[in-house]
């Protein structure tokens, strides 16, 4: 009784040790990779619209873009980026949805730059909405 206890014992603990092993390789390599194959289209797209999204409200905010416009284009112009921001709110979503799946900040990073090559955008000008003003 004891030996046949102990063989189920034995084969209870292979199998708790094989489960832990399949479960840790596939959060740690297959689910970020398997997101990574299924949203990086999407990400990519994404991550331009919500640039031109924050190009546009950069544009808005601009003093020189103020004195070309009346205020009925201007409160047009605002509705408008308003919405295109909302764009920028599904990319954060996408994005937070990445992190979460094991997805690194380089694997997201990369991404962007890929997106950028496509579109052949330069760096500064993607980045120059998104500074604050210095003090």
């Amino acid at each position: 009784m004891k030996v046949r206890t102990f063989r189920w014992f034995r084969r209870g603990l292979h199998v708790l040790v094989a489960t832990s092993l399949v479960t840790i390789v596939f959060m740690e390599y297959v689910r970020p990779n398997a997101m990574l194959w299924m949203h990086a289209e999407e990400y990519k797209l994404l991550t331009l619209q919500c640039d031109q999204a924050m190009h546009s409200e950069a544009v808005l905010r601009s003093p020189e873009q103020s004195l070309e416009v009346t205020e009925h284009q201007a409160r047009l112009l605002k509705a408008s980026a308003d919405v295109e921001l909302t764009i920028c709110h599904d990319y954060d979503k996408l994005r937070k949805r990445l992190l979460i799946a094991g997805l690194t900040e380089n694997d997201l990073a990369l991404l962007g730059l890929e997106a950028l090559e496509v579109e052949r955008i330069t760096v500064k000008r993607m980045v120059e909405p998104h500074r604050m003003p210095r003090f």
